[in-house]
């Protein structure tokens, strides 16, 4: 009986956050749809560079597969020859707390040979032309 309670209330609860789901999706207004591929991404991100230059502008992602790939190989990391810009370890990461979280912290702590190698930020994504064009579209 209390199977069929519960399985009679997931149910219920479900038809609900069906029903109003719809009317919780937001409409972009024709302004807001004009900042997408200037201010914003043409899917709504930042497209500036965060203050501390830490994150880059975004300049349109990889629109080419990297040097060297090979569809019959599959992936290939455009940023193989990359190396750390620092790393944090046991020994420095009081100067990193701040951008540590408390898990990477107790890993530091309880593993000394643990150690966390820092590669610059890049951002990659590049989002199809149809994409982009069905993103401004008004919704009816």
């Amino acid at each position: 009986m209390k199977f069929t309670k519960s399985i009679i209330a997931s149910a219920c609860a479900t038809a609900l956050l069906v029903t109003f789901a719809g009317s919780a999706a937001a409409k972009m207004t024709a302004a807001e749809a004009d900042t997408l591929g200037k201010t914003l991404t043409p899917v709504g991100g930042e497209m500036a560079a965060n203050k501390d230059g830490t994150i880059p502008a975004y300049d349109g992602g990889l629109k080419a597969p990297p040097a060297g790939w090979d569809a019959s190989k599959g992936y290939a990391d455009p940023y193989a020859s990359e190396k750390p810009k620092f790393v944090i370890n046991a020994a420095n990461a009081e100067q990193y707390k701040a951008n540590l979280t408390p898990g990477a912290l107790a890993m530091l702590k309880k593993y000394p040979t643990f150690n966390m190698p820092v590669y610059p930020t890049h951002r990659t994504a590049a989002i199809p032309k149809e994409v982009t064009d069905e993103t401004k579209r008004p919704l009816p």
